[in-house]
């Protein structure tokens, strides 16, 4: 690593939710954005086709984070990370690169976008503060199960001339 600097970091809906709170009156529309999300490789993705959306959206709250740990502890606990947890990070923006001539650095600033506005983060910490593992989440897990064992029952009940 050719340079660090201290650095705490959460998921984009925590800061969307705190930003946008802040302002208007009402929490509940504050967090009730219509875009889609998705990542490749080495990217973070988003769209909305509501105009009013997009004006009030801050691009500058949006962060495409790399994190690189050393830790098989924190590399485990980092794995189990799924869509909607929320998440504090903590370490050091890093410079990284590789024998082969690979290398990825950080973006420093809140306002860059595009190639290069990601932040690389050497992580000496990580906590999910709030899992998305809750009853709603539960129930959707037993509805589908309950979904696939009627349609195998009644597939079968069909096969058999039940129907």
């Amino acid at each position: 690593m050719q340079r660090a600097r201290p650095v705490e970091a959460r998921t984009l809906l925590t800061f969307l939710e705190q930003d946008h709170r802040r302002e208007t009156t009402d929490p509940i529309v504050a967090c009730q954005f219509h875009f889609d999300f998705w990542n490749g490789e080495f990217t973070c993705n988003f769209h909305t086709r509501d105009s009013a959306d997009w004006e009030r959206f801050r691009l500058d709250k949006i962060s495409n984070n790399h994190l690189l740990a050393a830790d098989p502890y924190l590399r485990k606990l980092i794995k189990k990370v799924r869509i909607g947890d929320q998440i504090r990070i903590r370490g050091w923006l890093a410079d990284y690169s590789n024998d082969q001539g690979f290398s990825r650095g950080t973006s420093t600033a809140r306002d860059d976008r595009g190639n290069g506005a990601c932040e690389t983060i050497y992580v000496n910490g990580f906590t999910i503060i709030g899992s998305m593992y809750n009853g709603w989440r539960t129930l959707l897990g037993i509805a589908l199960l309950g979904v696939i064992t009627t349609s195998l029952i009644w597939f079968i009940a069909v096969i058999r001339g039940v129907f």
